[in-house]
């Protein structure tokens, strides 16, 4: 039995069967794709660059408001 889900109008009247019909094409590709090797490296890629924007963003977050100190190294 399919679970119906109450969505919003959008002003289109499509069939159920249309969506149904169309995730059952799609279903077998994208899962093809997540079990491949190419997504593994996607995935790492973005988790690398997730990471990195996170480290940047944790370093400008606490050096906030120091902008007018000079750098430890130019003191010496």
């Amino acid at each position: 039995m399919v679970k119906q889900i109450k969505r919003t109008s959008s002003g289109m009247d499509i069939p159920d069967w249309v969506f149904e019909a169309l995730a059952r094409c799609l279903l077998p590709k994208i899962q093809r794709y997540y079990e491949s090797e190419e997504s593994k490296k996607d995935l790492a890629e973005y988790r690398a660059e997730k990471a990195t924007k996170a480290l940047h963003k944790k370093r400008a977050q606490t050096t906030e408001g120091f902008g007018d100190l000079p750098k430890p190294s130019s003191l010496f």
